[in-house]
């Protein structure tokens, strides 16, 4: 041992089981250097400038180390270890580790009611509880990048004790990872390492709050980053990975307990069961995600049995949330609003229950749910606002409302699979469109309640059934689609290559309202043709079809609409017709054969789905040669004549070949208005 290189009284040290207890002297400085092996470390008079530096092993049986005065520095590179590895009641400069300091029963280092300006390890510090502060100690810098472990405890505990920065860049782990309780305060977090717990929370806040929480690195265990009991944390930022079972958690006691998150923002991953979750008094003001978001529930809110719910304020997810359950609000909890402008992929996308609440949705990505998009059972949904695709199901116990997309885009509503129609369910309440652009590729069930289109533009690709009422407003535009294939199958409620309405209920179109037909593909309006774009019960419709706006895609002529019935039904038929108000098909063939079955086939004056639909495409051959082969065709189809009763009325006698002629002349018609000299073989 060396004494002080300052001319002062000698630096009076006693060896014995413990090094040294230094005299008072103010003004002096001192360093003590051990290098050999000795039986503990005891600090008891103040010694501002003293410098301790240990590279050899420094044994003690309940302290390794004891500081209850003051010191400079403290510095380690060799071995600290005892009951506790250091234990400080007093005040320490800089504490660096590059060593080991070790505990075999508590901690490796404890601060009881002391103070550490700074501490930075690039070695071991471990024990049943790592570093330790406690009865309002106070910690200015803490920097790992070494190792830090709790082997049977906590790696890091700050119990009422104040830390200003945390600074993580190498392992924490224990059975819990990093833990702040009783009021403790931590100002800034920052980890870029690993940082792991086997039984609880990498990051543990009750009572307790961090002003802001950065995380680059992993944190993985039993649960990712909770706080309970009153706890806080301003801003949360994950640009790492959370793999944990219980990702983010805000949990409070009741109404008097409240724990909340100011901000979260991931712009990484959080692989979890549970991404996160908000429960019993626990409030997020902004969840933020960018990144992905991956578990079994991704997000979910909830109340306890003291009325206490869990709130959030904002959901923006512009990335991805592949979950089985999306978003789960219930027991009388609430989320404000929920923006998508990502890809949200699960079972049940959103679900509403048992008095959860979900203020607005507004949606400009994808929104999948294999079950169900939408579940609403007990809970409520605001205004849909939806400018992207909402894919699946969707069931609700009440009344809902959407809004499409305005300008030149459009929001569809559509099954889960590609191309498939989906369900919308409604047991009691309104579906209403407000305004906007709207696909709807979605059979409806209304259990009270009716369709209401207000003022928006919903367009229709497919057969879609309304089990219920349908209401269009006078300010509000139907669209159907036509696409190349037209179907002969003669069944009103399948798909024969054009969008309709199928309702059970009635149907009212304010006057003033428009219907459109909108080319999907190659497919050409001609004049004569004639689509039903309704048909709905007969009882309490009224289309207004003389009083409606009607117009077709590309297509310059005149169009009309008439009220045809049929028994309890009632069909809302549109015709196209030249702007001289002529609606008889033009007729282009020039053969004799080809103009007789043309002529008999444009007679006819139904509106019978099949024959309709052979018709328009008869209709449609805009050119002589494909007339001609069109109608070759159609009359070697009508020879020899099957084995029916033959009707009297022209109209009715495609009627009695349709399994030899019409079925397959379909197909031989679209080929020569589609795919001139490429005949179409029909089996």
């Amino acid at each position: 041992m060396r004494s002080s290189s300052f001319k002062v009284k000698p630096l009076v040290v006693a060896v014995s089981a413990v090094l040294g207890v230094l005299s008072t002297y103010p003004s002096s400085a001192a360093s003590i250097d051990v290098s050999t092996n000795i039986s503990g470390l005891s600090i008891t008079t103040a010694q501002d400038y003293l410098s301790i530096t240990n590279t050899g092993t420094i044994t003690g049986t309940d302290f390794g180390a004891t500081n209850t005065s003051t010191i400079g520095t403290l510095s380690n590179a060799g071995v600290i270890t005892g009951s506790d590895g250091i234990y400080n009641t007093g005040s320490i400069g800089p504490l660096t580790n590059s060593g080991l300091i070790s505990a075999s029963d508590n901690s490796g280092i404890w601060s009881d009611a002391g103070n550490i300006d700074s501490l930075f390890n690039t070695g071991t510090i471990s024990g049943h509880k790592g570093v330790y502060l406690e009865n309002k100690s106070f910690l200015g810098e803490f920097n790992n990048s070494g190792h830090i472990e709790g082997d049977e405890d906590t790696a890091v505990l700050i119990n009422a004790s104040n830390l200003c920065s945390f600074e993580n860049s190498g392992e924490i782990s224990g059975d819990k990872g990093i833990v702040l309780k009783n009021d403790a305060m931590l100002y800034e977090f920052v980890n870029s390492g690993v940082i792991s717990s086997d039984n609880d929370a990498a990051i543990l806040l009750n009572s307790s709050s961090i002003y802001s929480i950065s995380n680059t690195g992993l944190i993985s265990g039993d649960a990712g980053i909770v706080l309970e009991n009153d706890a806080g944390v301003a801003s949360l930022i994950n640009g790492g990975t959370i793999n944990t079972s219980l990702g983010i958690g805000v949990f409070g006691n009741n109404v008097e307990e409240l724990s909340s998150i100011g901000s979260i923002s991931n712009t990484g991953l959080i692989d979890a069961d549970d991404g996160l979750i908000v429960s019993g008094g626990g409030y997020v003001g902004t969840f933020f995600n960018s990144g992905t978001l991956s578990a079994k529930l991704g997000i979910g809110a909830f109340g306890n049995p003291e009325n206490a719910v869990g709130t959030i304020a904002a959901i923006n997810n512009s990335g991805l949330i592949d979950a089985k359950d999306g978003l789960v609000v219930e027991g009388s909890s609430y989320v404000g609003t929920f923006f998508n402008s990502g890809s949200i992929d699960t079972n049940i996308a959103m679900g509403i229950y048992n008095g959860g609440t979900l203020g607005s949705l507004s949606n400009e990505g994808i929104i999948r749910g294999e079950s169900a998009a939408l579940s609403i059972d007990g809970g409520s949904i605001g205004s849909i606002y939806n400018d992207g695709v909402i894919a699946g199901n969707i069931y609700s116990t009440s009344g809902l409302t959407f809004f499409g997309s305005e300008g030149e885009g459009i929001g569809t509503l559509t099954g889960y699979d590609k191309g498939s129609i989906g369900t919308i369910s409604i047991a009691a309440g309104d579906l209403t469109f407000v305004t906007g652009n709207t696909v709807l590729n979605d059979n409806v069930i209304l259990g009270e309640g009716q369709l209401v289109n207000g003022s928006a533009q919903l367009m229709v690709n497919n057969v879609l059934t309304i089990d219920g009422d349908y209401q269009q407003g006078g300010g509000a535009s139907l669209l159907f689609s036509v696409n190349n294939y037209l179907a002969t199958n003669g069944d009103i409620n399948a798909y024969n290559g054009y969008g309709r309405l199928v309702v059970s209920g009635s149907a009212n179109i304010a006057s003033g309202s428009n219907v459109g037909l909108m080319g999907n593909g190659q497919y050409a309006f001609a004049q004569g043709q004639r689509y039903v774009v309704i048909r709905a019960n007969n009882d309490g419709t009224d289309y207004n079809a003389d009083k409606l706006d009607y117009w077709a895609e590309n297509y310059t002529g005149l169009l009309t609409g008439n009220t045809v019935t049929h028994g309890s039904t009632s069909d809302l038929v549109v015709t196209l017709g030249d702007c001289n108000g002529d609606y008889k098909p033009i007729g282009y063939a020039t053969t004799s054969n080809a103009i007789s079955a043309l002529n008999g086939l444009f007679n006819y004056g139904g509106t019978e789905s099949s024959l309709l639909n052979l018709f328009n495409a008869g209709a449609a051959v805009g050119n002589t040669a494909g007339a001609n082969r069109a109608g070759r065709n159609l009359a070697q189809r009508r020879s020899p004549q099957p084995r029916y009763r033959r009707q009297h009325c022209p109209p009715c006698r495609y009627w009695t070949y349709w399994r030899n002629a019409v079925k397959p002349f379909v197909w031989q018609v679209q080929a020569a208005v589609f795919r001139p000299g490429k005949m179409m073989t029909v089996r």
